[in-house]
């Protein structure tokens, strides 16, 4: 590593695709996944939540960037290509450098393999190795290449990928700073064969079931394998990172083809281990995009560039701050500039899908203007997705009477209301200061939908304005009891205790909602004033001042500073400079305000 002045540590990616601790947890469990478990054993593991849009390449796009998907470019899986055509969409598209890029105008020498494309490459494979793992995964591979071609060609394709990447990987180690690799293979291994994982459903072939019956576990058991020899290659002076771009929803893969089953998008996994790394940090887990900091921060790099800073608590000594990120770029321009053909009913699919896409990437970031053009860009009919997405910008902008208007054309389009449009009916109600109203449609929509994470926190939200704090909490946990991962669930419970003077619960809950969203400057702010009230200042300072480097022009939080400081600290010189950062701040928001009239 002598041409890595600027990097203080080496570093592994090793990303596996489907990844998911549902899945994995049982088999460490039962001693399938040794050196896995080992890791686990060793460094900090947990959820890794995807970010929208929801598409796999978008996810990895965040991951290998730390940037938003409105910022790196990558919206849907197919692209417009330079003449109008529609083509698959690639890696090589990204408009913000990917961590490797970034390792190498550091200084340092970075080797990327299995991020070329989407589509495993089964050239370059030794034959022996590959027969030997097929031998290892197919009850009779010979009767399976003549019963089965297609199934075993998509196999050996997959198995080559994986066994090929790992040994590329193994033989750039000694030579770079950072070495990524993504085991494409393992994504076609484990989405494509979980339906022969015994018992296989009715629906599938018994032929099929009975050759292919091992291949999903032993595709994890052979990836265990591999990830043992590149750890033994990286040495116990790298930082190891294993992360997937999602989970794997099991029901839906196993699905017969024709049944009508909704395909959610489970929460992938995140590993680290290696020197500079504390265990046991990630209780609750990360956003994907924070994973590019936190590797790049664990390596003695700079992270100003990354939207999302590394995940809090990871690391043994601080990470490097920025004063930059959180700060306002200029929009994308990720929808112009194309030669589109219009008048294909593809091409004009693909662009409305980007731009619905584009905008749901920036109402994460609260961005509800720059969503809102982007879905007049998407033009097309009104169907029931791209109304309920107006509605939300609306509603964050409290345009009441043109989201009203918006839900009656809901209601034309689909007449028995979803459990989205009886939510989003009960937010009308509570910005029109109607509480009970909105109690009601939310106990209406859980009799008619069933409890969910999502409607038990509207639940919650409305109780807490009807001052039935003890309720609200209770329908807090309930929601975090059916999916850990719902990050409006941490917050409410935040909100919760905060209301009830529970001032450390409360920032532990702010905590947990950050690890899930790190982007949230009124979480940072809300956990500070908990850390503050409970007679921590120095943590609360540490929070206060996230707040502020998300949202510059944050008077609240300036405010807040300035109290701790004087208050809790002692310090009147900071608190009298927080205070004037506080008026600036005013004073730039209300000519903003203007100037938006």
């Amino acid at each position: 590593m002598s041409d890595a002045a600027a990097v203080t540590r080496r570093a592994l990616i090793v990303a596996w695709p489907g990844a998911d601790r549902a899945v994995l947890g049982p088999m460490i469990e039962a001693g399938l996944l040794p050196n896995l478990s080992l890791l686990v054993d060793r460094g900090v593991s947990g959820a890794l939540v995807p970010v929208p849009p929801l598409v796999p390449i978008a996810s990895w796009g965040c991951m290998i960037t730390g940037c938003w998907a409105h910022h790196h470019g990558l919206l849907h899986e197919k692209a417009i290509g330079p003449q109008g055509e529609v083509e698959w969409a690639s890696l090589a598209s990204l408009r913000v450098p990917a961590i490797w890029e970034t390792v190498r105008a550091a200084g340092a020498s970075a080797s990327q393999i299995g991020w070329e494309s989407e589509s495993p490459d089964a050239s370059g494979a030794d034959s022996a190795e590959v027969a030997a793992a097929l031998r290892a995964m197919v009850v009779d591979p010979d009767e399976a290449r003549s019963l089965q071609p297609e199934w075993m060609r998509r196999l050996r394709e997959a198995v080559a990928d994986s066994l090929r990447s790992a040994r590329d990987a193994i033989e750039a180690l000694p030579s770079h700073a950072l070495v990524a690799v993504r085991f494409r293979g393992l994504g076609v291994l484990a989405r494509d064969f979980a339906r022969f994982d015994p018992p296989a459903p009715g629906w599938v072939v018994p032929e099929r079931a009975r050759l292919f019956a091992q291949v999903f576990r032993q595709a994890w058991r052979q990836h265990d394998e591999l990830l043992g020899a590149l750890v033994a290659a990286a040495g116990s002076d790298c930082v190891l990172m294993l992360a997937s771009e999602s989970g794997l929803d099991l029901a839906a893969l196993r699905a017969a083809p024709d049944a009508e089953h909704g395909r959610s998008v489970r929460p992938g996994f995140l590993l680290m281990a290696g020197p500079g790394i504390r265990g046991d940090a990630l209780m609750h887990g990360a956003t994907v995009p924070a994973t590019c900091a936190t590797l790049l921060a664990a390596m003695g790099l700079p992270t100003d560039h990354c939207d999302v800073g590394p995940v809090a608590g990871v690391m043994t000594e601080a990470a490097p701050s920025s004063s930059m990120r959180g700060q306002a770029r200029p929009p994308s321009d990720v929808l112009t500039g194309l030669s589109a053909d219009l008048s294909s009913p593809e091409v004009r699919g693909v662009m409305q899908d980007r731009a619905r896409n584009l905008a749901r990437s920036w109402m994460l970031q609260g961005a509800w203007r720059q969503a809102m053009l982007a879905l007049e860009e998407a033009g097309g009919e009104l169907d029931a997705e791209h109304l309920e997405l107006r509605v939300r910008c609306r509603l964050a902008q409290r345009q009441i009477p043109e989201a009203r208007r918006e839900i009656d054309q809901w209601h034309a389009l689909a007449p028995r209301p979803s459990a989205r449009l009886d939510s989003l009916e009960a937010s009308v109600r509570l910005l029109e200061d109607r509480p009970e109203g909105a109690h009601q449609r939310i106990r209406e929509a859980i009799a008619r939908h069933g409890e969910s994470a999502e409607l038990l926190v509207d639940l919650a939200e409305v109780l807490l304005r009807l001052k039935r704090e003890p309720e609200a909490t209770s329908a807090c946990l309930r929601a975090i009891e059916l999916d850990v991962g719902t990050q409006s669930a941490h917050a409410m419970l935040t909100r919760c205790h905060h209301e009830a003077a529970r001032f450390n619960d409360a920032a532990e809950a702010a905590r947990s909602a950050l690890a899930l969203r790190f982007m949230d400057p009124e979480m940072h702010f809300l956990r500070g004033t908990a850390l503050a009230a409970a007679g921590r200042p120095h943590e609360a300072l540490e929070s206060l001042f996230e707040a502020v480097r998300q949202r510059p022009d944050f008077p609240a939080a300036y405010r807040r500073l300035a109290a701790v400081h004087l208050r809790q600290l002692g310090n009147h010189g900071a608190a009298e400079g927080f205070m004037e950062a506080a008026r600036q701040a005013e004073v730039r928001l209300r000519e903003r305000s203007v100037r938006a009239q």
